[in-house]
């Protein structure tokens, strides 16, 4: 239920799980630039659109967005966190966040189990926020997420006067 300006939302989260809040927000700034509005990773699979989100309905043609607002969480990976998903920016960032610290305590052992870079392990901050993007630990996919975010992270771009949805 916690509600405020976008920032404070952001903070909040951070603080909740425990993150560097400048990660966050930078991470944010790759995911949708800020906006809860934003919907990606579209597909054709209709299995894969959230509830009343159908093939079509959101103004692409023949696709559905798969992913939805701050954090771009994924419909087919977290069917649960919806609607709320769509409908809270609180929501949002708060479900991504708690699946980023499950990553950082070592509760996500499957990775072990699938293609990998190296071996999962708990207590790597940027090793979690590539498996939010790729699903994967320190792979190709990972990593160039991770260096994309770093990049944000450097410029602290979201502090300058042109910070607007490109």
């Amino acid at each position: 239920d916690f509600t405020g300006t976008t920032e404070q939302i952001l903070r909040w989260t951070a603080c909740k799980w425990g993150i560097d809040e400048d990660m966050v927000k930078s991470q944010a700034v790759i995911e949708s630039w800020w906006r809860m509005d934003t919907k990606g990773d579209r597909g054709t699979d209709p299995t894969r659109c959230a509830p009343g989100h159908g093939i079509g309905v959101d103004g692409f043609p023949g696709e559905c967005p798969e992913s939805w607002g701050l954090l771009q969480i994924r419909y087919p990976y977290n069917q649960v966190a919806f609607p709320w998903a769509i409908t809270s920016s609180a929501f949002n960032a708060d479900w991504a966040y708690a699946q980023w610290r499950a990553c950082y305590e070592g509760d996500l052992t499957w990775l072990n189990t699938v293609e990998r870079g190296q071996d999962y392990a708990a207590g790597d901050a940027w090793g979690c926020a590539g498996v939010w993007f790729s699903g994967r630990w320190h792979t190709a996919a990972a990593e160039g997420y991770i260096t994309r975010v770093k990049d944000y992270l450097a410029q602290r771009i979201w502090t300058t006067p042109n910070f607007a949805q490109p």
